[in-house]
């Protein structure tokens, strides 16, 4: 048994470190594209 470290990649978009194949938290954008509205922390 080993362990693996997760596959961190930077988002396109923003430059965020993000997991692989996940939407960034930050901008909201997956593969070029917007598919989720990032929540403002007001």
């Amino acid at each position: 048994m080993k362990l693996v470290a997760p596959t961190i990649v930077t988002c396109g978009n923003c430059g965020n470190a993000v997991l692989f194949h996940r939407v960034c938290p930050k901008c909201g954008f997956y593969r070029g594209r917007q598919v989720l509205t990032p929540e403002t922390n007001a």
